[in-house]
C-alpha cells in the first residue's frame, strides 16, 4: 500500500516509483536490523508468529494512529490484516478531511507517515544500541508481559500504553531522568509490598527474606529476574547483553541451589534410583567422621543406611535397561520390595538427607526461600536434579557449552546470577583451609547464601527504595 505507484496520476510515477525504491531500501534495512533476535525481544517479549519482523513498529504505529484519531476498527489488533486496515482507514480518513486537496495530497499523507514509522523505528534502533537502555526496556517489558499465550485485552492495552508512554518520555526527558524513571517503574512492578497493603490482624507481612518457594513463586521468578539482567548491565567488561529472546521462549523455573529432599519429591522409583546412585557418589567424596554443631556423623552410620538401601535402589546396568527377563524380573523385585517398605527405607534415606543438610548448615525454612533458589528454564531444572552443588555446576557447563556451540539451538542459557551461585562467586576469601577445603565444592554454606542474599537485596533495593 505505501509503495503502489499506479495510483499516481502519469506526470506523478516516475517521481513516485524513485520515492518507492528508496522507500524499500530502507525498509529492508530495517527488517534486517529487526531480524536481530537481542533487538526484536526488547520490543517484543510476547513471542509472536509473524512473517516479517517490521511488524513490531507498524503495531506501535498503528495503535498511534487509532488512539490519536479516533479510528473506528471493527478488526481485532491480533487479526494478521490489522495494521494494514489501520493505515488505510488513516491514509482515507486524512484525505478526505483535506479541503483543498491537490494532486499530491495523497502523496503528502503517505510520505508523512512513512516519516512516522522511521522516527518510530529511529527511536527503538537508538534504544537497542544504548546498553542500559536496551537492558531497562527489555526488562520493564517483559516483566509486564505474562508468560501466556492468551493474553487478555487489558494485558495488550497496558504493553501498548507503556511501549507509548516510553517513546513520548524519551523524546522530552534527558538521559538520565529516562534511566531513573524506567527503574522506579521496575521496582514497583517488583515490590512486593504492592501485593501486602491490607495485612490482616496478626499476620506478619511478607519480606524478601520471607518469600517461600510453592507460596510466592511468582514473586521469586521476577525478583530473580531483574537480579540476574542487573548483573549483566554492572557486568560492563565483555560488553554482554542479555538475552531476552531466550527467556521468552522458555518456561522460567526455580532450582533449589541446595537439594530438596528426597520425600518432599512425588518421584518415580527410576528416578529415586537415580538420585540415589548419585549421592552414593557424594558422599564418597566426604572424608569421615564429620564434624557437626550437635556431634559428629561417623562412617559407619552411614554405611549402615546404604547397606540396607543397596538391596533396592542400587541397580545394575541389566536391570537399568531391562534388557531381558531376568534383568526385568530383579527390577521388579527391588521395586516391588521398596513399596512394600516405603516407610523403613524412607527413613534410611532421610538420614542421607539430614547429613547433607547439616553439612550445609541448611534449615527446612531456609531451604525454600531466595536464599536457596536460582533462576533456570525449566527443562534445565530437571536436568539438575537433586543433586548437590557440584554434580549440578557440571550438568550446567555441559548445558551452557552446547548452547553457545548450536548458538542456542540446544542446550541452555546460563543467567549470570545462577552461574554465580554454582560456581561459588559469593564466597569471601578469608583463609586459606577454607577456601581449599573439598567440602566447599559440594555445599551451598550459610557464608555462601548469606554473600547471595545481600547480593539480591542490595538489587532489590536499587529498583524499590
Amino acid at each position: 500500500m505505501l509503495f503502489q505507484c499506479d495510483i499516481y496520476k502519469s506526470v506523478q510515477k516516475a517521481e513516485r516509483r524513485q520515492i518507492a525504491f528508496r522507500m524499500s531500501t530502507e525498509w529492508d534495512r530495517m527488517e534486517k536490523a529487526l531480524q536481530n533476535p537481542f533487538m526484536r525481544s526488547m520490543l517484543a517479549p510476547e513471542k509472536k508468529d509473524k512473517i516479517s519482523n517490521i511488524d513490531c513498529v507498524l503495531s506501535y504505529v498503528t495503535s498511534q494512529l487509532v488512539a490519536k484519531n479516533k479510528l473506528e476498527i471493527k478488526s481485532a489488533p491480533t487479526d494478521d490484516d490489522y495494521d494494514y486496515i489501520v493505515f488505510d482507514r488513516y491514509i482515507k480518513k486524512e484525505y478526505d478531511k483535506r479541503k483543498d486537496k491537490d494532486e499530491y495530497a495523497y502523496a503528502t499523507i503517505v510520505d508523512e507517515l512513512w516519516q512516522k514509522i522511521q522516527d518510530v523505528f529511529d527511536v527503538f534502533m537508538s534504544w537497542y544500541k544504548e546498553r542500559d537502555l536496551y537492558h531497562l526496556i527489555g526488562l520493564r517489558l517483559t516483566l509486564l508481559n505474562p508468560k501466556n499465550k492468551n493474553r487478555s485485552l487489558k494485558e495488550r492495552q497496558d504493553y501498548n500504553n507503556t511501549l507509548h508512554e516510553m517513546y513520548v518520555d524519551f523524546t522530552v526527558m534527558d538521559m538520565t531522568e529516562f534511566k531513573n524513571k524506567q527503574r522506579k517503574k521496575i521496582g514497583n512492578l517488583i515490590n512486593i509490598n504492592r501485593y501486602n497493603r491490607n495485612i490482616q490482624e496478626g499476620e506478619e507481612p511478607v519480606s524478601l527474606a520471607n518469600l517461600t518457594y510453592g507460596q510466592h513463586d511468582m514473586d521469586l521468578i521476577r525478583i530473580l529476574l531483574v537480579y540476574n539482567v542487573t548483573l549483566c548491565i554492572k557486568n560492563t567488561q565483555d560488553n554482554q547483553y542479555f538475552p531476552f529472546w531466550f527467556y521468552q521462549d522458555i518456561t522460567p523455573s526455580l532450582e533449589h541451589i541446595h537439594p530438596q529432599h528426597l520425600h518432599d519429591e512425588d518421584i518415580s522409583f527410576d528416578i529415586r534410583c537415580q538420585w540415589y546412585s548419585e549421592k552414593c557418589k557424594e558422599i564418597d567424596e566426604i572424608e569421615f567422621p564429620v564434624k557437626l554443631e550437635k556431634g559428629v556423623i561417623s562412617k559407619g552410620e552411614i554405611d549402615e543406611a546404604r547397606m540396607k538401601l543397596n538391596q533396592v535402589l542400587l541397580l545394575t546396568d541389566e536391570e537399568k535397561n531391562k534388557e531381558n527377563k531376568t534383568s526385568l524380573s530383579s527390577y521388579n523385585s527391588k521395586k516391588q520390595k521398596f513399596e512394600a517398605n516405603e516407610n523403613d527405607y524412607g527413613h534410611e534415606l532421610d538420614k542421607i538427607d539430614k547429613l547433607f543438610d547439616e553439612l550445609a548448615k541448611i534449615d527446612p525454612k531456609e531451604l525454600h526461600s531466595i536464599r536457596n533458589m536460582a533462576l533456570v528454564d525449566k527443562d534445565t531444572n530437571a536436568a539438575l536434579g537433586n543433586g548437590l552443588m557440584a554434580t549440578k555446576r557440571q550438568k550446567l557447563m555441559k548445558r551452557q557449552s552446547l548452547f553457545n556451540k548450536t548458538n542456542g539451538e540446544e542446550g541452555a542459557y546460563t543467567f549470570m546470577g545462577t552461574w554465580k551461585v554454582f560456581n561459588k562467586q559469593f564466597l569471601e576469601i578469608n583463609a586459606e583451609e577454607y577456601t581449599t577445603h573439598a567440602l566447599n565444592l559440594l555445599f551451598w554454606s550459610k557464608k555462601d547464601r548469606d554473600n547471595y542474599f545481600a547480593d539480591i537485596e542490595s538489587i532489590y533495593n536499587e529498583y524499590t527504595k
